[in-house]
């Protein structure tokens, strides 16, 4: 069974490249990185900054350096390895060896294997819980996902799933995987917490590579045998759309902002990329032979609050003029109005895509969040009675913005000067008596 379940699918699995780029896109890719033989899987590493690539026919890992796009070094492996998986943290690469039934583990500090997993027969596909605990592989052989503790490194439990068990996705919660099943063309849920197989979805035919949108509300599965992807909603866990693509798709990227999906079409070497939001194919690329696809984009930094400064001021004190007491002067300490942050910028348009082939990201995803600038907010307080008045402003922030706190600001009201004048009139004209 495993052996010509490999025959069969082995042309699904070429490497190709793939670039983030606004759409439409009206250039071609540069010429490829010359790796090692037969290349099949890709990962990129959580900073964007390396590719590791799976080489099937020499046994092999392929580390690319995603700046100069060239092989920094080669790692020796297990038998055929097939699929690759990082952890969110990138120091630590799982890759399945389809032949041998095991996932050797490389140290990315030294790339090197500091041990090797037995796992199912024929794993094919790896994926990686967003916490880094545990990774998931999906053995074709024997209709099984092995679980692994990334701590020990050890298969702590196998699951029974569907037929022929290829591709494998993770939502980012980490609450649910989804297992794409060739041979019965189904797609099986799995609960994290209890790993346990809760529901099994009818897609198309020959599902192969599944992914997670950023939000986890959707998965789109690629369907080899009828050009087709399924867009599962995961809260239904329904297929809700099909949507036609190229021949023979294999597998599927999310970009980072979870606007686009690239779909990699083995069968005619283009790449369909799908506006999520309307799930339509929008452009395809062409692209190089036997293209595949990086199932998880790099991880994005955590997007965080912009930062506030509150700083209380006040207006010069006004001379007083009497009779009215002196209006204080106040302070202008930010509010709990909510700042108004600036507009997300929209995606950049690449000027070199060979630059980042097999990469769906930008070099700073965490840009089309709040922009980390300064806000203000202001407040005006009643009026402060004649002494010394401290004053500190609290902003206690919200979802957008974090909190912050002003130095003390310490406002004097001195009490107005008057000036007191004695007048007096002229003594009045002695008043005269009537006669009697």
């Amino acid at each position: 069974m495993a052996k010509s379940f490999q025959s069969k699918w082995r042309q699904l699995l070429g490497i190709g490249q793939l670039a983030y780029r606004r759409t439409p896109v009206t250039a071609l890719l540069d010429p490829t990185v010359p790796v090692g033989n037969f290349p099949t899987g890709v990962a990129i590493t959580p900073n964007g900054l390396f590719a590791y690539v799976t080489n099937e026919g020499d046994n092999t890992v392929s580390v690319i350096n995603t700046t100069t796009n060239t092989v920094t070094t080669t790692i020796p492996v297990g038998t055929s390895p097939l699929g690759v998986a990082i952890t969110p943290n990138g120091l630590t690469v799982y890759v399945t060896n389809v032949s041998d039934n095991t996932v050797s583990v490389i140290d990315t500090t030294t790339n090197t294997v500091t041990t090797t997993i037995p796992v199912g027969t024929s794993p094919t596909g790896a994926a990686a819980t967003p916490n880094g605990l545990t990774v998931y592989v999906t053995n074709v052989g024997d209709n099984t996902v092995s679980v692994i503790d990334t701590t020990t490194n050890t298969v702590t439990t196998t699951i029974p799933v569907g037929s022929a068990p290829f591709g494998v996705t993770v939502t980012p919660n980490g609450l649910t995987v989804y297992v794409t099943n060739v041979s019965d063309n189904t797609v099986s849920v799995i609960d994290t917490t209890t790993n346990t197989v809760t529901t099994t979805i009818p897609v198309g035919t020959s599902p192969t590579g599944a992914a997670a949108t950023p939000n986890g509300l959707t998965i789109y599965v690629t369907n080899n045998g009828d050009n087709t992807v399924s867009v599962i909603d995961t809260t239904t866990n329904t297929v809700t759309t099909t949507i036609p693509v190229g021949s023979a798709p294999t597998n599927v990227a999310i970009s980072p902002n979870g606007l686009f999906a690239y779909i990699t079409n083995n069968g005619d070497n283009t790449v369909s990329i799908i506006d999520t939001t309307t799930n339509t194919v929008t452009f395809t690329l062409p692209v190089g032979m036997g293209p595949s696809a990086s199932p998880s984009p790099p991880t994005a930094p955590t997007p965080t609050s912009p930062t506030t400064a509150t700083t209380p001021s006040a207006s010069p004190k006004p001379s007083p003029s009497p009779p009215p007491p002196p209006s204080p002067p106040p302070p202008t300490p930010p509010s709990s109005a909510k700042p108004k942050p600036s507009p997300p910028p929209s995606p950049p348009t690449l000027k070199h895509p060979h630059r980042h082939r097999h990469l769906l990201r930008r070099r700073h995803p965490h840009r089309h969040h709040h922009p980390h600038r300064l806000s203000t907010a202001t407040l005006t307080t009643s009026t402060l009675t004649v002494g010394s008045h401290p004053l500190t402003a609290v902003y206690s922030g919200d979802g957008d913005f974090n909190g912050s706190t002003s130095p003390v600001d310490t406002q004097t009201v001195n009490a107005a000067n008057t000036t007191t004048t004695l007048t007096s009139a002229p003594d009045p004209p002695p008043s005269v008596r009537p006669r009697s």
